[in-house]
């Protein structure tokens, strides 16, 4: 298996080099400004990082193989409310608190890319 891209049910991108993967959310963050939406990267053991897209501030989310354990990036406390995203067609919504700027969220995504962990440069809290 290698590394996929979804940002809906049933379309999968493969992702071949880190640099592609930059690339190509960046893209998506630009096409979703206007309707923010979740791309999840799929790492060859099954484990997946979701990352919102579209906004200034982004929200991740990751899921190890076979579900657990799962994790959110702690952002900042004083964001209040909610964030929406699309999620494969559905309306999700994640706690701002849960929030970093996009560039942050980017470059957690494409660390995962090239190592199969977790950014050690955010703080990440169990679901």
């Amino acid at each position: 298996m290698k590394w996929s891209l979804q940002t809906e049910e049933g379309h999968v991108e493969h992702v071949a080099t880190a640099g592609l993967l930059r690339e190509r959310l960046l893209q998506l963050h630009d096409q979703a400004k206007h309707d923010p939406l979740f791309a999840v990267l799929n790492s060859p053991d099954g484990s997946s990082l979701a990352i919102g897209l579209g906004r200034e501030w982004s929200v991740l989310s990751y899921t190890a193989t076979g579900g657990w354990p799962a994790r959110h990036v702690h952002g900042n406390d004083i964001n209040e409310g909610l964030l929406n995203y699309k999620f494969f067609g559905h309306f999700s919504e994640m706690p701002a608190r849960y929030a970093v700027v996009f560039s942050d969220a980017l470059d957690a995504a494409v660390s995962f890319f090239e190592s199969g962990r977790l950014s050690e440069k955010l703080q990440w809290e169990d679901d």
